[in-house]
C-alpha cells in the first residue's frame, strides 16, 4: 500500500499528497524521483541526458545533453549562437557563405556588421564552437576570410566540423567570405586537407 503524506500548507490547510509524492520543506507536495533523477521545479529529470536541465536544473542545450554536458551528436549542421544561426554545408567542403547558406535554401545574413560583431572575440567564437559541440579551444586573428571556418583536415572521413574553429577580427572578412574561403572549391573527397565554412544564414 502506498503511503499518503499530509502536508501542512498555507499554515492552516492539510494537503494530501499522492502515493508518488512527499512533502517538501515549504509544506507542498513534490514527486518522488527515481534513482539517478533530480527534482527540477516539480519534474523528475536526468541531469545527464535532459537538454533542458543539462548538468544542473535549468541549464538548456541547443541540441543534446551527453553526460551532463551540452553536445551536438549526431553531427549538427546548424546551431544558434550569439543571436544568429550558423550553418555549414551538409554535403560539400570548400564552399563560401553564399553557397553554404544556399544549400539550406537561405542566404547569408544581410547585415555584415552584425555578422562580424557576432564572432570577432574569443568568447563569441567559443560560443559558436561550443554550440557545435567542439569545445572552447578556438583561434581568433585578422583572417581575411575565416569568419568562420573549421580546421584543415580529412572531411571525407568526418562529415562534421573539425576543431578548432577560426574566427576573424578583420572587419571586411564577412564581405569577402561571401564568395571566398581558404581551400576553396576543394571537395571533401579530393584531399585530406580540406575546410568547411561556418556561415550565419537567414
Amino acid at each position: 500500500m502506498k503511503a499518503i503524506f499530509l502536508c501542512l500548507w498555507a499554515s492552516f490547510f492539510l494537503l494530501a499528497c499522492s502515493g508518488d509524492e512527499v512533502c517538501n520543506e515549504e509544506g507542498g507536495c513534490v514527486p518522488v524521483c527515481r534513482e539517478g533523477e533530480t527534482n527540477c521545479s516539480g519534474a523528475c529529470v536526468d541531469l545527464q541526458t535532459d537538454p533542458s536541465h543539462c548538468g544542473q536544473c535549468g541549464k538548456t542545450c541547443s541540441h543534446s545533453c551527453d553526460g551532463g554536458v551540452c553536445s551536438c551528436f549526431p553531427k549538427c549542421q546548424c546551431v544558434f549562437a550569439n543571436g544568429l544561426w550558423w550553418c555549414f554545408h551538409p554535403t560539400a567542403c570548400g564552399r563560401a557563405c553564399n553557397e553554404t547558406c544556399a544549400a539550406w535554401g537561405l542566404a547569408p545574413v544581410a547585415d555584415t556588421e552584425a555578422w562580424f560583431a557576432a564572432q570577432d572575440t574569443v568568447a563569441e567564437c567559443q560560443a559558436v564552437s561550443e554550440a557545435f559541440g567542439l569545445g572552447s579551444v578556438v583561434e581568433v586573428d585578422g583572417y581575411g576570410v575565416a569568419c568562420l571556418e573549421d580546421a584543415w583536415g580529412d572531411h571525407a572521413s568526418d562529415s562534421g566540423l573539425i576543431a578548432p574553429l577560426t574566427c576573424s577580427s578583420y572587419a571586411d572578412c564577412p564581405s569577402r567570405h561571401l564568395t571566398e574561403m581558404d581551400q576553396g572549391w576543394i571537395s571533401c573527397e579530393a584531399d585530406t586537407n580540406t575546410r568547411r565554412s561556418v556561415c550565419p544564414c537567414e
